[in-house]
């Protein structure tokens, strides 16, 4: 094969050994992808012969890597491949298994991310993290802040129980440094955080005003309350250059409906909004007001193309929420797709979602509608 026209690749091995000799002849390419799905037993020489691998490709720009699981010792290894890259824009690491990850893993990784300065895009998804503490989620947010050219940042940090407030904290400080940003998603599930960490968060948010694009998930997170999602409504409504925006929240008590009420209130104003989504799972003190004053408060982003809410297993909620939904949407013109979900709701909900999804066709008859419980 010519190595000319071959600058974009995307591999699915199991035998890292192979790599290195098939594509050495590739040094100009620019867009690699490895996903290793089940590999189970790839070893530290495997990953040692990874990181010769990524040796051969000087000019790569952009670089996915996607295991299994991984643990200290291998991201070390992983993290010094990646500082013989100096023309990287683009890197994600998606690890399903991080039980053996720890602060030590982290401050590697964070070592060598302060050196990869080009860097316009990151991605880090380490999930089951069970053993990692503040200290090293603390390291990575500081290398963040050597990132000045970072556009779009997605963390994902699913069950990760020993994450608190102080990291949280610790991601809102280097939020001064990265004010490129116009992407940015935040997942975090199971863990210790509370409102102050969504406070200071939510307080930093402001500094981005270039953010066009947010999402933000907390499930699981049973200690965040109304203060956390009024703070955060507050300044998601101060960032006028949005245009899409997403926001989840699950299993928490101290959730009611006066913390939605508020969320939604702020975002009302924001106009130029083209997609909303907003998802709430088993909230069980949540009630009909804050499914009313959502719709409610939709009546003026008239130019939302794209609108999803969801309140599955919020027990109190039953057709009276639903009801008369479409007139709340007959000033959305540019409305292209809409995804309702209420499952284990109370109450006849389905015949009154598909009486409202009649409604809704008469005006916007090019309206993909999808709906839960099935119609």
């Amino acid at each position: 094969m010519s190595e000319g026209p071959f600058r974009n690749l995307t591999m699915r091995e199991k035998h890292i050994q192979k790599v290195k000799e098939t594509f050495k002849n590739f040094f100009c390419l620019q867009d690699l992808a490895l996903k290793f799905s089940s590999c189970h037993e790839l070893s530290d020489p495997g990953y040692q012969c990874l990181k010769k691998t990524l040796q051969v490709f000087p000019r790569l720009q952009n670089l996915n890597l996607q295991f299994d699981r991984t643990s200290d010792e291998k991201l070390i290894i992983l993290c010094k491949a990646s500082r013989n890259l100096p023309k990287l824009r683009s890197l994600t690491l998606n690890f399903d298994i991080c039980l053996q990850v720890t602060d030590k893993g982290f401050e590697n990784l964070s070592k060598s991310l302060k050196r990869l300065t080009r860097l316009t895009k990151l991605c880090l998804h380490f999930l089951q993290c069970q053993m990692l503490g503040d200290e090293g989620f603390c390291q990575l947010t500081k290398a963040l802040q050597k990132l000045f050219s970072l556009q779009i940042l997605e963390l994902v940090f699913a069950r990760y129980p020993l994450m608190a407030d102080k990291g949280l904290e610790s991601l809102s400080e280097s939020f001064k440094e990265l004010k490129s940003l116009h992407t940015l998603t935040l997942f975090f599930g199971y863990n210790n955080l509370f409102s102050y960490g969504l406070n200071n968060l939510s307080q930093h948010l402001k500094i981005l005003t270039n953010l066009r694009n947010i999402t933000l998930g907390f499930y699981g997170c049973t200690q965040i309350s109304d203060e956390g999602l009024t703070s955060l409504g507050k300044s998601i409504g101060g960032l006028t250059s949005l245009q899409n925006i997403s926001v989840h929240f699950s299993v928490s008590e101290f959730i009611t409906d006066h913390g939605i009420c508020n969320l939604s209130e702020s975002i009302k104003d924001l106009n130029a909004i083209k997609t909303l989504e907003v998802r709430f799972f088993q909230l069980l003190t949540v009630t009909n007001k804050s499914v009313q004053t959502i719709f409610s408060n939709l009546k003026d982003l008239t130019s939302l193309e794209r609108l999803g809410i969801s309140f599955d297993w919020c027990s109190k909620i039953d057709e009276h929420g639903v009801l008369n939904l479409s007139e709340s949407l007959k000033t959305l013109s540019s409305l292209k797709h809409l995804k309702l979900s209420f499952e284990s709701s109370k109450g006849s909900i389905r015949k009154t979602l598909l009486k409202e999804r009649k409604k809704v066709l008469d005006f916007l008859p090019d309206c993909e509608i999808s709906m839960r419980p099935f119609l």
